[in-house]
C-alpha cells in the first residue's frame, strides 16, 4: 500500500481544482501514491488498530468466498510505477508526508 495523509490529499484536490478551473478542455488522470510503501499490517499498526502484542493481519484467513469478493473490490495496484500514470504530486508541485507524521 502507498497511503496518503488526509491533509495532503485535500491539498492535492484543491490544487487540481484550481488547475481545472483554468483549463478550457480535456481531463487528466494522475497517481497520488504516498511517499512510502507499507504492508497492510504496517498500516494497521500505525493507525493504532491493534492492542499491544496483538497482530490483526495474518492470524486467520477469511472464507474463500469473502476473499473472492475482496479481490473484485480491491484489485490494486497499490503503487503506481512511472510512466504508467502521471505523478499527481509532482504535477501539483506538492510533497506528501509519511502517514503518521505531523502535517
Amino acid at each position: 500500500l502507498a497511503p496518503v495523509r488526509p491533509p495532503d490529499l485535500v491539498e492535492l484536490v484543491v490544487a487540481f481544482d484550481r488547475a481545472r478551473s483554468r483549463a478550457e478542455t480535456g481531463h487528466l488522470v494522475v497517481a497520488a501514491d504516498g511517499p512510502e510503501r507499507l504492508t497492510a499490517e504496517e498500516l494497521i499498526d500505525r493507525a493504532g488498530g491493534a492492542r499491544p502484542g496483538d497482530r490483526l493481519v495474518g492470524r486467520t484467513l477469511p472464507p474463500p468466498w469473502l476473499c473472492a469478493q475482496l479481490e473484485t473490490v480491491l484489485p490494486g495496484p497499490w503503487w503506481t510505477d512511472d510512466p504508467v500514470v502521471l505523478d499527481g504530486w509532482r504535477f501539483a508541485d506538492l510533497d506528501p508526508g509519511a502517514v503518521g507524521a505531523a502535517p
